[in-house]
């Protein structure tokens, strides 16, 4: 059962994710680093070197520490946030590959801490089509049962609101306008909801064909850690339909699904593979992905983004 300290609600002040916020915050923190000073983002120098407003510059940072870019104080890079970001070494300096999408989503929905309606959103819905009404009725009776503390009523519904926007950013507009949110907005490129009707959105199972081989596996071994799993296998439910699970979080299909479990011996050199026993089907790691499965995900990162040049 998930604690209720590792939930988060709120925080994003009404903005969704802007594709360009995560570099611009990479490059904010290491400038004022390099100037001896603690990062800070609050006060009028800050919004004059992020070009942001007072409210705009705090969803920033909320969203850099929500991404796993930058550390819950805000003052430093993680290592993903170098990795991706860094001006001089940084595989996608200015957040336009697919698989830095596919990271993103990954990393808010694989853990509650993030902003929980992300992950509820991905793993404890299970209708392929919803309203934000039965969003928000659902993720309330979630909290009741499982949050220990109050909540807003208003939090829940701008939080709904939010991931909705976030993956169908033109939601609840009028018309037909494209506005800079629409631009700016990256993660509904990845095209996991769509519009079912008017007032209700599908989040059907699909083969996602952008999503990198490598950045799947990377997904595995990260679900692996979460599950604090010392086993050397998974089951394909467990890959497919347990809570934080890539099937769960990317809505693979199970066509897609196994034909990615299928390549992932040849593609990973035998650090993980398929395989079927007394006719269960299963993934086993070895090697590196079984004694240092942290240093084997930052070899899989590296991977794909030199799959994507």
């Amino acid at each position: 059962m998930t604690k209720a300290k590792e939930f988060q609600i709120s925080g994003h002040e009404t903005f969704v994710l802007r594709r360009l916020w995560l570099p611009k915050t990479v490059r904010f923190i290491e400038e004022e680093k390099k100037c001896g000073r603690s990062p800070s983002f609050v006060g009028e120098e800050a919004m004059v070197k992020m070009g942001l407003g007072k409210n705009m510059l705090s969803s920033s940072r909320f969203w850099a520490t929500a991404c796993g870019i930058i550390t819950k104080k805000g003052t430093d890079i993680t290592p993903l946030g170098v990795f991706l970001f860094d001006p001089e070494t940084g595989k996608d300096k200015h957040c336009e590959k697919k698989n830095t999408q596919w990271l993103i989503h990954w990393n808010l929905c694989s853990d509650p801490q993030r902003l929980t309606i992300f992950w509820f959103l991905f793993n404890h819905v299970n209708q392929v089509i919803i309203s934000k009404d039965s969003l928000i009725e659902s993720f309330v009776q979630f909290l009741q049962r499982e949050y220990a503390h109050k909540f807003s009523l208003n939090s829940v519904h701008r939080d709904a609101e939010i991931v909705l926007r976030s993956y169908l950013p033109t939601l609840g507009e009028k018309g037909n306008k494209v506005t800079e949110e629409t631009i700016e907005c990256f993660l509904g490129e990845l095209g996991l909801l769509s519009y079912f009707s008017k007032d209700s959105v599908s989040l059907l199972r699909d083969e996602r064909r952008s999503l990198n081989d490598y950045i799947f596996a990377y997904a595995i071994l990260d679900f692996w850690e979460k599950l604090k799993n010392t086993s050397s296998s998974l089951t394909y439910l467990q890959l497919a339909n347990e809570v934080g699970s890539p099937g769960k979080i990317f809505r693979l299909n199970e066509a897609s699904l196994v034909s990615r479990l299928e390549k992932l011996d040849e593609l990973t050199e035998g650090n993980l593979v398929w395989t079927e026993q007394a006719g269960l089907k299963s993934l086993v790691r070895r090697k590196e992905a079984l004694s240092n499965p942290t240093n084997y995900k930052e070899e899989l990162l590296h991977l794909a983004f030199k799959d994507q040049q």
